[in-house]
């Protein structure tokens, strides 16, 4: 569907509801309004939901990339990182474990 076609559509269909909402009472016009009102919060909901989806969704994959970078590293084991850590802060204990 062309540009103008689909333009030509949605203020052909904007008419309808001013004309439809024109013949509407004063008692029905705010259910009206409110339904709309209703219509556009769910329709935003849903697309912030999308985009939420889309950003956890880019955010696992770079997470599964970083998994895979470090791994490719072959870091060492915890408890080798924590002995080293904690002699590099206490060289007393490098000494202890030598003899």
């Amino acid at each position: 569907m062309s540009i103008t076609v689909q333009n030509n559509a949605t203020n052909s269909m904007a008419q309808e509801a001013y004309h439809l909402i024109d013949q509407l009472n004063e008692n029905n016009l705010p259910i009206v309004i409110s339904f709309i009102k209703n219509i556009i919060k769910e329709n935003n909901h849903q697309e912030n939901e999308h985009e939420e989806l889309q950003r956890k969704r880019a955010a696992f994959a770079r997470l599964m990339e970083l998994r895979e970078e470090i791994a490719a590293t072959h870091p060492k084991s915890l408890e080798e990182e924590r002995f080293e850590a904690m002699a590099e802060k206490y060289p007393f204990l490098r000494d202890d474990v030598k003899e």
